[in-house]
């Protein structure tokens, strides 16, 4: 009597088939070759389907120039950052300057970051919050539903928020293991990289390296 195959969702490599001198029978049929098939069939209906994806998903490391961030412009116009002479950032006020920049701009959409790190060399060894800092904000924004309407006013709330060492050496700020995703319809992700307050300018932001994972193809 005709039986049913049972398949299974996986790409089954390689397929077999009998060879000579194997019994001609149902066994040798559906094990050594309509079974592999009857799996990889299954499996690209599964994948056509977008019931799965086609790749697990991958991680990756990031690094970008400071260069990258864009200089907050305080109330008292204050100039607060330079060029460092390479690709980054200098502090010229010995008051606390604010680099910004969006992740949504480097990073692809569902991806999740997991680590951000920040180069940096303080100008001089300083303690508690007087120190260089970097933080992540998710901001979320409310648009009107009419251009004549007013828009609510954005929310920001921290997602983690760091700093130096004490130290003046050159060093990497790090966020430590973080888990925040990228979703751009209505919310960005936002870093700030700060220099430290009181003693000297000088503090140098050099580079920043973002670690992530991204699911792989979109369907």
């Amino acid at each position: 009597m005709p039986q049913n195959i049972t398949d299974v969702d996986t790409f089954t490599d390689p397929v077999t088939a009998p060879a000579d001198g194997d019994p001609l029978n149902a066994a040798s049929i559906i094990n050594d070759g309509l079974q592999d098939l009857s799996n990889r069939t299954r499996r690209l209906m599964s994948i056509a389907e977008g019931s799965q994806d086609v790749q697990t998903p991958q991680t990756f490391t990031r690094t970008v120039s400071a260069a990258w961030l864009v200089p907050a412009i305080n109330p008292g116009a204050v100039v607060q950052w330079e060029t460092d002479g390479t690709e980054g950032w200098r502090a010229v006020a010995a008051i606390v300057g604010e680099l910004r920049g969006s992740l949504n701009d480097l990073l692809p959409e569902g991806a999740t970051v997991t680590r951000i790190r920040a180069m940096v060399d303080p100008a001089s060894a300083r303690a508690g919050a007087n120190r260089m800092g970097l933080e992540l904000r998710r901001v979320t924004y409310t648009l009107p539903a009419a251009p004549a309407v007013k828009p609510a006013s954005d929310a920001s709330v921290s997602l983690f928020a760091t700093f130096d060492d004490t130290t003046a050496d050159q060093q990497m700020i790090d966020s430590g293991v973080i888990s925040e995703a990228i979703s751009k319809a209505t919310t960005d992700l936002v870093l700030y990289v700060r220099s430290g307050l009181g003693g000297s300018a000088g503090d140098d932001v050099n580079a920043i390296e973002l670690t992530f994972t991204d699911p792989g193809r979109r369907w």
